[in-house]
């Protein structure tokens, strides 16, 4: 076999290099991108979490984004019958969520898709990443 003959093979081979699949706007594979602030609010007992930067989350993709303090009960950022906010979530948007201690807290995402959901950040009071 010659060199131009085993170059031409070269994206033929690698055509199949590329991932699981094609991502297409109405299947997301995952969650989108999301950097949250954390910070305690002693004298409130309670969380105040803000969206830094990532990408805007829209009723399009996404069912719902809820916020889970450990210790403590659930809130629903926007989405969800109990949702304190709407859509769009932006850059910038925060919430405060009661908590009757410091602990953990994470920040889930939940597609239109079911099945297709995930921890979008979370923080712990130890300083760790809260997992």
């Amino acid at each position: 076999m010659n060199r131009r003959s085993v170059l031409s093979l070269v994206p033929v081979v690698l055509a199949g290099c590329g991932g699981s699949g094609v991502e297409t706007p109405s299947r997301p594979r995952g969650p989108p991108n999301f950097l949250a602030d954390f910070e305690w609010l002693s004298g409130r007992s309670a969380y105040r979490v803000t969206f830094e930067r990532g990408n805007v989350l829209t009723d399009e993709y996404t069912h719902r984004v809820v916020v889970f303090p450990d210790p403590g009960e659930h809130v629903e950022w926007v989405g969800g019958d109990d949702a304190v906010a709407e859509f769009p979530l932006e850059p910038g948007a925060s919430i405060v969520v009661p908590a009757p201690e410091v602990g953990r807290v994470r920040v889930v995402w939940e597609s239109r898709h079911p099945g297709v959901a995930g921890v979008l950040d979370r923080w712990s009071f130890d300083g760790g990443d809260g997992s």
